[in-house]
């Protein structure tokens, strides 16, 4: 009889895991259709005001203090910044406009460091979210220079990954040579293939870049090297 109470009891148990589960999933899922709801609403009044902005800028029209200080006022909330950023990354799809895309971010530098600092002792997935968001701005400051050095500081592939890449966009030789540097130094797992990418999508002066990387060159580890090598050969360095 004990046994068959104790049979109910864990099959009880598991049902009632199973049942929390399923409300757990059902009530994400309204909340997730919600949050598209609301965000495709902002999209379409929000997410045009920052298009429209950006528009301006490739005209060569300067934006008024009413229009920054609206956008500043909006950022720092979740769903605002979220279409934010999908109108940044939309229009970074086009290289032509990431110079004002720079621009543009640049007048909301202040709102942006304080949002970094709140990713500080987030969890690595959370930091590769923000890093990601950092190579689309482009902006190359001491703060954010220094939260993407302390990135490469992780156990993940990934986020350290994301890192490199987010350096590479930002366009800074020195910076992305202290990142090689640290790389090889630390003996850090990066594949060949992308970091060879990384090199030859570097979003600055490539000939200084190449002359600086030759110049480098036997600080680097074996690895490094090929992969500098390869970069090289794809660019038609020295050939």
């Amino acid at each position: 009889m004990q046994g068959v109470i104790r049979i109910y009891t864990i099959l009880s148990f598991f049902i009632y895991i199973i049942l929390c589960s399923v409300v757990y999933m059902l009530i994400k899922e309204v909340l997730e259709k919600k949050k598209e709801k609301k965000r495709k609403k902002l999209k379409d009044t929000f997410g045009v005001e920052v298009q429209r902005h950006i528009e301006m800028l490739k005209a060569n029209k300067k934006l008024s203090k009413m229009d920054i200080d609206f956008i500043k006022s909006k950022i720092n909330k979740k769903n605002y910044f979220a279409v934010f950023n999908d109108m940044v990354i939309q229009s970074n799809k086009y290289k032509e406009n990431e110079i004002y895309i720079k621009k543009y971010i640049s007048y909301f530098e202040e709102e942006i460091l304080k949002i970094i600092k709140k990713y500080g002792k987030k969890d690595d997935i959370e930091k590769t979210f923000i890093v990601n968001l950092l190579g689309e701005y482009g902006l190359n400051n001491y703060e954010i220079n220094q939260f993407l050095f302390n990135c490469l500081n992780t156990k993940s592939i990934y986020l350290r990954v994301e890192t490199l890449k987010a350096f590479s966009r930002i366009g800074n030789i020195t910076n992305l040579l202290k990142v090689l540097e640290f790389i090889s130094n630390k003996e850090e797992y990066v594949h060949s293939k992308i970091l060879i990418d990384v090199l030859d999508n570097f979003n600055g002066d490539f000939d200084t870049l190449d002359k600086n990387l030759l110049l480098k060159f036997d600080i680097f580890n074996d690895n490094i090297q090929k992969d500098i090598i390869e970069h090289f050969r794809n660019r038609n360095v020295y050939s």
